[in-house]
């Protein structure tokens, strides 16, 4: 378990690290069109050098991967779908809310670019490190997936509740700068992705959600 213990630590750090030189010093690298290139530099490069160096394990178990989804699966994503932007109308009934974010209503068809280009710049690589490297890293390694060694080994449901429990917690302290209601947007939604990428072993539909998510963002505060 000692071994663990250093990986999580290694873990954990690098992305406190990442999310730190992230929130204060990506303005300084931003191009184009909006491309904060220091955003998804160390969000995609940091795992991608921690991963083989340190964890040695494959990006499949990471949930790098093709989901598993059944049939109720794929009615709980379609009940997911509909009530986004039910939940997201939040948005239009609250004043506080659109003046934070006031330079957007009903802009310039430059300015909705500028903001898809930001949010790919940051959406893909939050998702690739919070819910792949992250997530999957500390449930596998509480769990003791890969060891042989039954010792201080936590259950997989345990584990997964742990992991899931701490990357809520890195998201949502990382939108308290934000209005309350992202933050406890953050705080609902973050268990809820991480839930699915864990039933279903890949980040992808967590991905796509949190892109439908921002799109429905968008249209509510253009309006």
């Amino acid at each position: 378990m000692e071994q663990n213990t250093k990986k999580l630590c290694i873990i954990i750090f690098s992305v406190l690290v990442v999310q730190f030189l992230c929130r204060y010093y990506s303005k300084y690298f931003v191009y184009g069109n909006g491309f904060h290139a220091l955003i998804f530099v160390l969000r995609f490069g940091v795992p991608l050098v921690v991963v083989p160096l340190f964890l040695k394990t494959s990006w499949s178990s990471l949930g790098v991967c093709l989901p598993k989804i059944s049939k109720t699966g794929l009615l709980w994503l379609a009940g997911v779908l509909i009530l986004v932007p039910l939940c997201l109308y939040s948005i239009r009934l609250n004043p506080a809310y659109q003046n934070y974010y006031h330079t957007y209503a009903r802009s310039s068809a430059a300015v909705y670019t500028r903001f898809a280009v930001f949010t790919f710049s940051t959406l893909l690589g939050w998702e690739f490190l919070h819910r792949g490297f992250l997530l999957f890293s500390l449930k596998n390694l509480l769990a003791g997936e890969g060891t042989a060694s039954p010792k201080n080994r936590l259950s997989s449901q345990t584990a997964a509740v742990l992991a899931l429990l701490i990357v809520a917690l890195c998201e949502t302290l990382y939108h308290f700068i934000k209005p309350d209601m992202e933050a406890f947007g953050m705080l609902v939604g973050s268990p809820v992705l991480s839930a699915i990428a864990l039933r279903t072993k890949s980040i992808l539909i967590p991905l796509f959600i949190h892109l439908y998510v921002e799109a429905w963002f968008i249209l509510y505060i253009a309006g």
